[in-house]
């Protein structure tokens, strides 16, 4: 073979080692780039600051005027949770799967107005009846809980602060999308605190979130955490609770926002689980489903005064007084011992004192105590007597 043969072919040999080298070059030099870019993309975000997340919050606050809201929600509850509830009643042993409808209104003045209707076991009937709930919280004014039930019509009027009367689960995403900053709206959010850390950032159904760990406070307020959406203001998509050992007892998760406006996203759909059991398994939760809402719209001051039906049973826990409401905004005052949690009706149908189960239960109780006192008075003069006698046949 002549020598500008074997020229030809190391030269072929070089052409496709080299377009080998350059193929490897190539990819090498994507990978460093690609990486380079994410080390960019990470260092550039980096973990928000607490100062950040605070003012996107705050901003997001003061845009929100008032909130008037409606949603579903398919509620599950184990067999074995609903009869933790029921007080000793027998109820069927499986698993309580139905829909609640409720309505939650908040003015500029944090004024609220939170309805409920959902079902509850009644023993009587063997079976779950609706159950009505309203709880209203007037500024300057009392707290009043009506509820309708299978038995009778109850309410209660208590001072209450505004964080004792929203801190129901049900209400958790609003507090979460718009009210986290707000130290009136619930103390198991942050509040108005900046004491919790940044401690990482997760991925959340493809959204990058930041984690905020907020501490136990010396008042006993659990541990919690919450998930944030740093592409959207800070968004909270998750809240869990923690309590003994450490140990998942609550959560709220929003599954899907929807846009009102800038810096404003309405919760669309959420889960919430309430109750866990030991294993970590949800006992009692709701998946719910916003129906309607408008944000920032006048509302009528008169929707948060309740009015009381005639024929509730209320109980003023402020002044300890218990009456029945009549027809002609009369009350039947309820004496002490005269309800005996079974006698509704005979109060109902009664005036004050006539009722007289629950006072013959009192009476028997005073006169029982009373020949109590009596015989221990006379067994101790007897004893001094005994005494005295003995002493004096001493001397």
């Amino acid at each position: 073979m002549s020598k500008s043969n074997y020229s030809s072919i190391y030269f072929s040999i070089s052409r496709v080692r080299g377009n080998q080298y350059c193929r490897y070059l190539t990819v090498c030099i994507f990978v460093l780039v690609y990486e380079f870019m994410m080390m960019r993309c990470v260092l550039g975000h980096g973990l928000p600051t607490v100062e950040a997340i605070r003012e996107a919050w705050q901003t997001r606050q003061k845009k929100v005027h008032s909130l008037n809201c409606s949603w579903r929600s398919a509620e599950f509850m184990t067999a074995k949770q609903a009869r933790s509830f029921s007080g000793g009643s027998e109820l069927p042993n499986e698993d309580l799967m139905t829909e609640s409808y409720s309505h939650f209104i908040i003015d500029q003045s944090r004024n609220i107005r939170f309805d409920n209707r959902t079902k509850v076991w009644s023993s009587e009937k063997g079976e779950y009846i609706d159950h009505h709930t309203e709880l209203a919280y007037l500024q300057g004014s009392q707290t009043l809980l009506y509820r309708k039930s299978n038995l009778f019509p109850t309410a209660n009027i208590q001072s209450e602060t505004v964080d004792e009367v929203i801190k129901n689960i049900r209400l958790m995403p609003f507090k979460m999308a718009f009210f986290t900053a707000d130290s009136q709206l619930g103390r198991s959010v942050l509040l108005n605190r900046t004491d919790f850390d940044v401690t990482d950032l997760v991925d959340i159904d493809g959204r990058e979130c930041a984690v905020l760990e907020l501490p136990q406070t010396p008042d006993q307020v659990p541990r919690s955490t919450l998930y944030v959406d740093v592409n959207r203001d800070f968004l909270p998509l998750r809240w869990e609770l923690f309590g003994v050992m450490d140990r998942l007892v609550q959560m709220v998760e929003i599954t899907e926002y929807e846009k009102h406006s800038a810096q404003l996203w309405m919760p669309k759909n959420w889960k919430t689980v309430w109750k866990f059991d030991e294993e970590g398994k949800p006992t009692w939760s709701f998946t719910s489903f916003l129906e309607s809402y408008e944000m920032n719209k006048p509302i009528d001051v008169s929707l948060f005064k309740l009015e009381i039906p005639d024929g509730t049973f209320v109980t003023n826990h402020d002044t300890e007084v218990s009456f029945i409401k009549k027809p002609g905004n009369k009350e039947r005052l309820i004496l002490p011992g005269e309800f005996d949690g079974t006698n509704y009706q005979e109060l109902l149908n009664t005036e004050t004192g006539k009722a007289r189960a629950g006072l013959i239960k009192e009476d028997n109780s005073v006169a029982w105590r009373t020949w109590l006192v009596l015989l221990n008075v006379v067994f101790l003069v007897g004893l001094f007597i005994f005494i005295f006698r003995k002493r004096l046949q001493g001397v």
